[in-house]
Parts: structure tokens; C-alpha cells; sequence
């Protein structure tokens, strides 16, 4: 089953960091995705320079 990993930090308490985002994605091959509500134009720009093209940011 496909997982898209969800960083919403306003309501979690938590931001993914783009590193964690890039080894869940490497360890785990049915995670496809991630979808960002951090607004952190850092984060997702190295969220995306991570995992490549493996997974959808």
C-alpha cells in the first residue's frame, strides 16, 4: 500500500526534517510521496534534492 508522508508542523508540533523525509524514503519502498503545509521553501527545496526522483514532494 502507497504512504505519503504529511508535514503539517501547525498542528503536529513537529516538522519533518528533509532528512528523515529522505531515509523513510529509502528504507521503506511504498512511501511515495510527501505533502508539505510547512511552508518552509528550504525544507521542500531540500526534501525534493533528497529523495530525488523516487518520491512526489
Amino acid at each position: 500500500m502507497p504512504i505519503i508522508l504529511y508535514r503539517v508542523p501547525k498542528f503536529t508540533g513537529y516538522a519533518l526534517k528533509p532528512a528523515v523525509v529522505a531515509e523513510l524514503a529509502k528504507e521503506y519502498s511504498n512511501v511515495v510521496g510527501v505533502k508539505d503545509s510547512g511552508g518552509n521553501l528550504a525544507a521542500i527545496t531540500e526534501t525534493m534534492r533528497l529523495v530525488g526522483q523516487k518520491t512526489a514532494v
